[in-house]
């Protein structure tokens, strides 16, 4: 049997090494593809809705609103990526997802998901 090759280590410095122009080029094509798709969330959530307020009884109401303010909370979620997005590409030398991002609008989601199912239930 082989000896088992040591992993390599890799040194903190290593790790933080600057990002090169091509690899801010391919950051910042992430950036607007996920930003692109927080937009058409609310846009689609803000219609969602828009219709379920307006074409339905005054039972859905609820419904509508809640919707409504998950588009908000999206839109909001969606301008505070877009004033700090510049500022992550320009002044940090290295790369940091949006994940903290992803998992607020995950919980947001799953949040009114429940809220919606219980306000069906009860109706």
């Amino acid at each position: 049997m082989a000896p088992r090759q040591p992993e390599p280590q890799f040194s903190r410095a290593e790790e933080d090494t600057p990002l090169t122009d091509n690899q801010r080029l391919d950051m910042r094509a992430q950036e607007r593809t996920l930003d692109g798709a927080m937009w058409r969330t609310a846009v689609g959530s803000l219609t969602a809705g828009l219709v379920i307020f307006k074409s339905f009884s005054s039972d859905l109401y609820r419904i509508g609103l809640v919707m409504l303010g998950l588009s908000l909370c999206i839109t909001l979620t969606g301008l505070v990526r877009k004033a700090t997005t510049p500022l992550r590409i320009h002044e940090h030398l290295h790369y940091r997802s949006a994940g903290n991002f992803v998992a607020f609008l995950a919980v947001v989601g799953t949040a009114t998901s429940l809220i919606v199912v219980y306000m069906l239930s009860i109706i």
